[in-house]
């Protein structure tokens, strides 16, 4: 369980790119990592559905992503 200072240095985190760049943009990075990860995971460890569901995550990311406004 995370403790809740760790907690909060990461939501101040979070806003500070949202803040930056914008809450679509934000979306999109999160599908960037989530697809990063599962390129990672298919070529150390040859786990395919895994990495399946990494990039599953990744394509619902997007999706969300093109639901949001940039202007937020």
């Amino acid at each position: 369980m995370i403790d809740i200072r760790t907690h909060n240095a990461a939501i101040d985190t979070i806003e500070r790119i949202i803040d930056s760049n914008s809450l679509r943009e934000t979306v999109e990075m999160l599908a960037e990592i989530c697809s990063a990860k599962a390129d990672h995971i298919r070529e150390n460890w040859q786990d395919e559905a895994l990495a399946a569901a990494w990039d599953k995550e990744a394509a619902r990311l997007l999706n969300v992503a093109g639901h949001v406004s940039y202007k937020l």
